[in-house]
């Protein structure tokens, strides 16, 4: 006979202390009786049925998605990309003429439009290309246009911060 370690003779020992509740004589007749009556079939044409009614559902679902999947972008590059962008311009030109006009007055000189000339020649010819362009590349021409609006913008502040500062130590220097 096998040696039983401390905790298994323990339960050995004690088991009416451990599991003092048996169960009712009548649960192991309910149980038994239960398991001698013989399960419903199941009708075969109604599992092939839901099988069916899945794999339809699954070949639909999955035509609808190769459906969309490749008009969604054209619309929404199309449809909702240009709208956006005409409130992006004006924000942006109304932005660079603010500072244009800040600029003027700190400074008038003709050579800060010749340096923008170039950025606007870009812009003309972003726009161009967006005219010719189509699906994705239009949105990208839409996001270099605003980079091209953005340098702009920190070209301008850049050069007013520059004239400012340049006045600045000239009226320091004037001063002593």
């Amino acid at each position: 006979m096998k040696q039983l370690d401390p905790l298994e003779q323990f339960i050995v020992n004690h088991r009416e202390k451990l599991f003092p509740e048996k169960a009712p004589p009548a649960a192991w007749d309910k149980i038994s009786a239960k398991l001698d009556t013989p399960a419903v079939p199941r009708n075969p044409y109604r599992t092939a049925f839901w099988i069916l009614v899945a794999a339809i559902l699954a070949i639909v679902s999955y035509w609808y998605y190769a459906q969309t999947i490749d008009r969604e972008p054209q619309q929404t590059m199309e449809y909702a990309a240009i709208p956006d962008f005409d409130e992006v311009q004006s924000y942006y030109r109304l932005a660079v003429d603010q500072k244009m006009e800040e600029l003027y007055k700190v400074h008038d000189d003709a050579t800060i439009d010749d340096d923008l000339s170039l950025l606007d020649q870009m812009e003309a010819e972003l726009r161009k290309e967006y005219q010719e362009a189509q699906g994705p590349f239009r949105e990208m021409i839409l996001s270099a246009l605003i980079d091209n609006y953005q340098t702009r913008l920190a070209l301008l502040q850049k050069v007013l911060e520059e004239v400012k500062a340049k006045e600045l130590s000239e009226s320091i220097y004037h001063e002593m």
